[in-house]
């Protein structure tokens, strides 16, 4: 637990040097233009983040419990360790239950110090000195004098505005002293008198009104334990002040300009549960050492910065980490094994970074949700035990360099909704296993080295909305099944050297957009549909393969119609394969040949 700073204040202070700053300009009453990264769209996850604590009615300085000036009360709820994975939406903290000695003790110099930001005042909290005297005494527990008494920094206009123009500090005994000191050092830091919205802050008020705070600690209704400004223009750095907010477990800046590297004394936050700094432009360590400290963290979100560096085997310290969200965050190394000490681990994104060697096979013992790990260089075989995982959901491995084959047993992955592993070296034949996978919603290997034939057993299925085998060695024939699954919408099978002919029940999916079965082997002529078939078809590309004969005319129809966009096959050259009216029916006409194959 953060240490309480000492009551027993000094009667004297440093000396301050003439205030020169201009009074605190007025705020806004208008909003200004959001800055920051153009994509504000949080990515989509498996695991739910744990919810704000309900905010409790502003608590006025007679409210606070004052029988015990001298120290507080821990979270009650804070005070044991779950024995079985508890729900995400609950927010137990482990933490050590033993309170430090209080010790009386004068100002310090250190910024990394950490303290309770409260001050329980007593009958006369000035004791003979100045209002400025007071605030210095104070202040200087947790900033060097020589920053908050320079006008120049945000810890001096902090200051400066509490002791000249805060409104609500018309008496300086109020038992939030120190933490709204904090707040105020927050907002000059990153720049709120242009954030878009800054409804209370500053004001006549105490802090727990202010926009996107919340209190809520059963031992202290007046302290913040949410700090939530999505999307708010929020511009600068978080200054290390922040780290003092001991009752905080939830700070959540996600789509804002934060700039800088992270606090370093974060980890003195040993509440906090949900900490969510994506899409800013932060620099430095992706996952800092002083995040491994916080051992109660549930849910970690850094991606969409311009971060780096690796995850460092002390990432099994977070044993109550639920949600790891690192997209795009500069990660490179390898993945450390420990990260199967996460035990309550359901949401690990990993995807987007310059991650090498194998995936850890410690990842089958965590009930893991969404896997991503695409788009990194990683390599070796998709590890058997990963198989064993029945409560995934999403398992993303894509554009990797992963090789070997797909075992049979991923059939046990029936709670599966989104599969892919396409762009890797994967090789031998799709399993029969697939038939279990009928919640699959999108189902994507192509660009792999798969032989042998698709297995026909799509017939459970019924939520399967994309389907792409592309640019395979496939042999056989199209899966007829997959058109009997009512919800297919997208069919992509170019260049996997497939044969046969197209199933005549092609054309009953009421859903289905595009269809390519483009440079393969088929052969025989394009079948007819029925009318008030594939109305919702908008691209059907069979040129460079063995088709012959002449575009139904009921096919033609839904070009005629503004339906289809694009209808391409082999009608051009002297001796076209398929008759078909150029540019009223087929759009674009290929020369008849053999089909382009891969090499293998």
């Amino acid at each position: 637990l953060l240490q309480n700073f000492a009551m027993s204040l000094p009667t004297t202070s440093p000396t301050r040097e003439p205030s020169t700053a201009a009074p605190t300009p007025s705020m806004p009453t208008t909003s200004q233009p959001t800055l920051g990264p153009a994509s504000t769209t949080r990515p989509t996850v498996t695991a739910v983040p744990i919810q704000p604590t309900t905010q409790a009615p502003t608590p006025t300085a007679d409210s606070v419990p004052t029988a015990n000036p001298t120290q507080f009360s821990p979270d009650p709820a804070a005070t044991s360790q779950p024995t079985a994975p508890p729900a995400v939406t609950q927010s137990p903290v482990p933490a050590t239950t033993a309170q430090p000695t209080i010790v009386t003790a004068g100002p310090t110099t250190s910024p990394s110090r950490s303290f309770s930001p409260t001050v329980a005042p007593t009958k006369s909290c000035l004791e003979g000195r100045t209002r400025e005297q007071y605030l210095t005494d104070v202040i200087s527990q947790l900033t060097p004098p020589s920053l908050f008494l320079d006008v120049a920094t945000p810890q001096g206009r902090s200051f400066d505005h509490l002791l000249t123009n805060d409104p609500y500090l018309t008496n300086p005994c109020k038992p939030t002293l120190l933490q709204r000191y904090i707040l105020t050092t927050v907002y000059f830091a990153t720049n709120g008198e242009t954030w878009t919205n800054m409804e209370g802050w500053l004001g006549a008020e105490q802090e727990c009104s202010w926009r996107g705070l919340t209190c809520g600690n059963p031992s202290n209704p007046a302290l913040v334990t949410d700090f939530v400004l999505e999307n708010n223009n929020i511009d600068g750095q978080l200054p290390n002040e922040i780290s003092a907010l001991s009752s905080l477990r939830g700070l959540n800046v996600f789509a804002n300009s934060i700039r800088g590297s992270l606090p370093e004394d974060l980890g003195n936050l040993t509440n906090l549960e949900l900490l969510d700094l994506s899409e800013n432009l932060i620099t430095g360590e992706a996952i800092p050492s002083s995040v491994y400290q916080l051992s109660g963290l549930q849910v970690y979100r850094i991606g969409g910065n311009q971060v780096e560096g690796m995850i460092d085997p002390d990432i099994e310290m977070l044993r109550s980490l639920r949600e790891l969200s690192a997209p795009a965050s500069g990660l490179s190394g390898r993945i450390p094994t420990q990260i199967g000490e996460l035990a309550f681990l359901e949401s690990l994104q990993l995807n987007e970074n310059s991650l090498i060697g194998a995936i850890p096979s410690e990842l089958g013992k965590i009930g893991l949700k969404d896997l991503r790990l695409n788009q990194n260089f990683l390599q070796e075989s998709i590890p058997s035990e990963l198989y064993n995982v029945g409560s995934l959901t999403s398992l993303r491995l894509h554009t990797n360099f992963l090789f070997g084959t797909i075992a049979t047993t991923i059939g046990q992955l029936t709670n599966l909704v989104t599969l892919r592993i396409e762009d890797n070296d994967l090789s031998g034949e799709l399993p029969q296993g697939i038939s279990m996978l009928v919640n699959l919603e999108e189902f994507a290997f192509s660009g792999n080295f798969l032989s042998g034939e698709i297995p026909d057993v799509f017939a459970g299925y019924t939520s399967l909305a994309s389907f792409d085998a592309s640019r395979n060695f496939f042999s056989g024939r199209i899966p007829a099944t997959l058109f009997d699954i009512p919800t297919i919408r997208l069919v992509y099978m170019s260049n996997c050297t497939i044969g046969g002919t197209i199933p005549p029940n092609y054309g009953d999916p009421p859903n289905l957009r595009d269809l390519y079965l483009d440079g393969n082997l088929i052969t025989g002529t394009v079948p007819p549909i029925s009318p008030g078939k594939l109305l919702n078809l908008n691209e059907f590309l069979v040129q460079r393969t063995d088709l012959d004969g002449s575009m139904p005319q009921s096919v033609c129809d839904l070009r005629l119609e503004g339906i289809l966009d694009d209808l391409w096959s082999d009608c051009g050259g002297a001796n076209p394969e398929i008759v078909c009216d150029f540019p009223d029916c087929c759009n674009r006409c290929f020369e008849g040949g053999l089909p382009v194959r891969r090499v293998m």
